[in-house]
């Protein structure tokens, strides 16, 4: 990790979206943004109280999240349902910042995606986007171990939650998601810094700087699961050391569009 995260950063040194606050407070970066897969918004409202963001408008494809969560915003901010492959409802060039953080992975058709968030990014304005790195632990993400080991995965969600939720999730694949990956991609993808670079620079985007977080995360969550949990106490640490000592498992970029 290139970044020294500093001690008002609200995210630990292990959370990659450290990088992202450290990167906007580093570069004095604010103004309007736009959170491509916000989820519950909650990013934003972080973001919103350390001065970051103006006016804020997340947008998620996941119905039942963003109708739970967009009253429970600040008035400056705005949860919205994207629909999949949906043009955004946008003018050209009407945000400052767009953050796309931990989404690209999940996305079958990204050109498409990222052409229309740079038509909507104004000129000189940054786009930040957080994804998994590629390196020696990639197999170990859980996010893939239902595409793996579908039988396995179905059994402990189904005990872990319904049967009906699995079936909504799973199977209907409500909102075009199975899980939370679109239907067409049916993979956590991983990306090297180069990769990632190439893919937004296809949009015309241009590179700005890349930054990194930890090598051994998935091995060392994957390890605490497996021994129950019994070693807990050295988990925080071990993460807190990897994510200061290496960048490779998740991958921050930043561009600009150009004037």
């Amino acid at each position: 990790m290139k970044s020294k995260i500093s001690k008002n950063n609200p995210f630990p040194p292990k959370a990659p979206h450290s990088l992202m606050w450290q990167y906007l407070y580093d570069n004095k970066i604010s103004g309007d943004f736009l959170d491509y897969g916000a989820h519950d918004g909650k990013i934003l409202k972080i973001l919103a109280k350390d001065g970051f963001v103006k006016n804020g408008v997340g947008l998620d494809a996941n119905k039942s999240v963003v109708e739970k969560n967009d009253n429970n915003l600040p008035e400056n901010i705005k949860l919205r349902l994207i629909l999949k492959n949906s043009p955004l409802e946008f003018d050209d060039n009407t945000f400052d910042v767009v953050t796309i953080l931990g989404v690209i992975e999940h996305v079958y058709d990204q050109k498409k995606l990222l052409d229309e968030l740079f038509r909507v990014l104004k000129p000189g304005g940054t786009i930040i986007a957080l994804v998994p790195g590629k390196n020696l632990f990639s197999f170990l993400d859980l996010g893939n171990w239902k595409f793996v080991f579908p039988k396995v995965h179905k059994l402990f969600y189904t005990i872990a939650f319904s049967k009906e939720e699995y079936e909504k999730r799973y199977v209907i694949c409500e909102n075009g998601l199975i899980g939370d990956i679109e239907v067409e991609k049916s993979w956590h993808q991983h990306f090297s810094p180069v990769e990632l670079k190439n893919l937004m620079e296809d949009s015309n985007f241009k590179f700005n700087y890349a930054d990194g977080r930890g090598l051994f995360y998935r091995l060392i969550v994957v390890s605490n699961l497996l021994t129950f949990k019994i070693f807990n106490f050295l988990f925080k640490p071990l993460l807190n050391f990897d994510s200061r000592v290496f960048s490779q498992d998740e991958i921050m970029i930043s561009c600009t569009k150009p004037k």
